[in-house]
């Protein structure tokens, strides 16, 4: 009789010590799921931010299309008033004198004045084109950071258990490349509409 009750007395701590067992281990799994939440949110936040900027940058994107269309028909159109100019002012020599018709030196003067209207809205496209490569490069550094900060939540996701991390981190990577792939066209862009605002203020500084 003896010998079964410090049987049952055995089997009794053994209980106490199962049961404090996996409450132990229920409260270590829940507070890591917490952690993975916290995660989780933290990274929706990540993401949400990085959508915001890649509207931006696709809205900075397309100023710059409607800047770089309006600078060549800006081109366009001085490129034909020097050309009327040019033609009226031969007209002036051949007649060398004050019989040119009062009708062609009015249509000189509005030509004229076109050509300095024209001159004035490209210097104001320059520093618009100007204010959105500031706008990018601030986009770019912004960018950068917020790669860093989806690696650094990353680098802590890893010291979870597999069956506890649901979250679709590599989508999220492949949206900040794709975003950082934009730079290199952004460049070449760039360029191009260098090229032309150089033509432009060469045209500009001719009068």
């Amino acid at each position: 009789m003896e010998e079964y009750l410090q049987n049952v007395k055995k089997w009794r701590s053994q209980m106490n010590d199962a049961e404090d067992l996996a409450a132990k281990i229920s409260l270590d799994e829940q507070n890591q799921i917490k952690a993975v939440n916290a995660m989780e949110k933290e990274l929706e936040l990540a993401k949400s931010e990085e959508e915001r900027l890649k509207e931006v940058m696709e809205k900075s994107i397309k100023e710059k299309d409607q800047t770089r269309s309006q600078i060549l028909h800006n081109l366009s159109r001085i490129e034909s008033l020097k050309s009327d100019c040019v033609i009226l002012c031969q007209d002036w020599i051949n007649t060398n004198n004050s019989c040119i018709e009062a009708e062609k030196l009015d249509e000189g003067h509005a030509k004229y004045n076109d050509y300095n209207d024209l001159i004035a809205k490209s210097k104001s496209a320059k520093v618009k084109l100007d204010e959105i490569t500031e706008n990018k490069s601030k986009l770019e550094v912004e960018i950068d950071k917020m790669q860093q900060s989806i690696d650094q939540l990353q680098s802590q996701l890893d010291g979870f258990p597999p069956e506890l991390k649901a979250m679709d981190i590599k989508h999220m990577e492949e949206e900040q490349k794709a975003l950082l792939s934009d730079k290199a066209g952004e460049t070449e862009y760039l360029q191009t509409l260098g090229r032309q605002i150089e033509q432009l203020k060469v045209l500009c500084d001719g009068p």
